[in-house]
């Protein structure tokens, strides 16, 4: 999907979504749904949507925190995850951790990630 991300690498995002709208149509229209996480991210990219990892671990620590609303949007950006194949066992962890497991028990589950995001996971849901 390397065309897709033309226009938005160019600096020209308006340009992108329209072709991204027309892949999420046609993808719909013949039943790849399991392709519309992926092409969803990139319209967000082209909106000035993005959420950075950062992102997400400071609202899952608000919410572990007694923040809400973080934890509502928290959830449902980790229940999308989920149908990303390169991002499911993070989505994994942080619902975990969402749920109230300690983040270092929630990452004992998901061998298959990295030590740099396993350690980047930790410093920020063990902030103070």
């Amino acid at each position: 999907m390397a065309w897709q991300r033309l226009p938005c690498a160019g600096g020209r995002p308006q340009e992108a979504l329209p072709l991204l709208e027309a892949a999420h149509q046609g993808f719909v229209a013949i039943g790849l749904s399991n392709w519309l996480p992926n092409v969803e991210a990139l319209q967000a990219r082209a909106r000035g949507e993005t959420l950075t990892i950062d992102d997400l671990l400071g609202l899952v620590w608000a919410a572990r925190h007694g923040d809400r609303t973080a934890g509502e949007r928290a959830g449902a950006i980790c229940t999308n995850m989920l149908a990303m194949a390169d991002w499911e066992p993070v989505a994994r962890v942080l619902q975990r951790a969402l749920a109230g497991e300690d983040p270092k028990d929630a990452l004992a589950a998901a061998p298959e990630l990295n030590e740099e995001l396993r350690t980047t996971i930790l410093t920020a849901l063990l902030a103070e």
